[in-house]
């Protein structure tokens, strides 16, 4: 029982470090966004103001690894979903970096990453609901059973 605490208490500190990061990845990916869509006359942009939003995404990413990592056997499923996005998004971020850092850059290039960030968000968003949905259908089957929690 001991064990299983602990483990809860460092998937709880996971998931509060990964809810936090959240409004971070929006902030940077709000700022990346304005910069290449407002027209400055030069159409680019420094690598300069490019890796810091990459080094904030590849945070993200770590943080959410770590969330993965930190999730109970209990939930072997929804972690691999985790994993899966991660893997997924973490593919097109290098290639769209690698791009970006050539001076590759299109349209279709940033589509595709743009897409692939919102296929991780949800992926993870998809993975919080499985964790929240097993937690509570738990709760409600230990209620049924007359067993308290």
């Amino acid at each position: 029982m001991r064990g299983c605490i602990a483990a809860f208490g460092r998937f709880k500190t996971a998931h509060d470090s990964y809810a936090a990061a959240i409004p971070e990845l929006r902030k940077a990916n709000d700022e990346f966004v304005k910069k290449i869509t407002t027209p400055t006359g030069s159409g680019t942009m420094s690598k300069d103001e490019f890796m810091p939003y990459m080094a904030a995404v590849v945070r993200f990413i770590e943080i959410a690894k770590t969330l993965c990592t930190e999730t109970p056997d209990q939930f072997g499923a929804a972690r691999t979903r985790c994993e899966a996005a991660i893997a997924t998004f973490e593919a097109a971020r290098k290639q769209f970096e690698t791009t970006v850092s050539e001076g590759r850059l299109d349209t279709a290039m940033f589509t595709t990453y743009a897409d692939a960030l919102t296929a991780f968000l949800k992926g993870m968003s998809e993975f919080d609901q499985a964790i929240t949905d097993i937690v509570t259908s738990g709760g409600r089957e230990r209620r049924k059973r007359g067993v308290s929690a």
